[in-house]
């Protein structure tokens, strides 16, 4: 295996690794989760990492030399957007949880965020012809 292609996988497994610990956290009883913050913030932080995660894994996929960054912000929205609303139809079956479209809609945002916080760091690391790097 290549150099780029172990790279490739540490991505992949970042990313399947944090989608397995959200998991986790919406298996938990509804009486049982520690609230360090409001809901909606635990979900748009939660929803940031997913986003610059897969975006971040996206980069290594044809989905950016196909389409650029345009085109590796949408597939990490809709990664997130399909993550969200699997995981908002799981706590629909976790006792002391419900299935809320609110909170679908923060992470899709923090999906958002996330992955145009990775679209940004890409732009400041290597920025096109004639932009300055300023």
């Amino acid at each position: 295996m290549t150099k780029r292609r172990d790279w490739i996988n540490y991505r992949l497994v970042m990313l399947i690794l944090f989608a397995t610990v959200i998991f986790i956290g919406s298996s938990i009883h509804g009486n049982n989760i520690p609230n360090p913050a409001p809901d909606y913030v635990m979900h748009f932080m939660e929803y940031g990492l997913l986003g610059l995660l897969s975006a971040f894994w996206f980069e290594t996929t044809p989905v950016k030399r196909m389409g650029g960054k345009k085109a590796l912000f949408f597939a990490s929205v809709l990664f997130c957007t399909i993550f969200g609303l699997s995981d908002e139809i799981h706590q629909y079956f976790v006792p002391g949880r419900c299935c809320d479209p609110k909170d679908w809609l923060v992470d899709i945002l923090g999906g958002m965020a996330g992955a145009a916080v990775l679209i940004l760091i890409l732009k400041a690391k290597n920025p096109a012809k004639g932009e300055c790097p300023h």
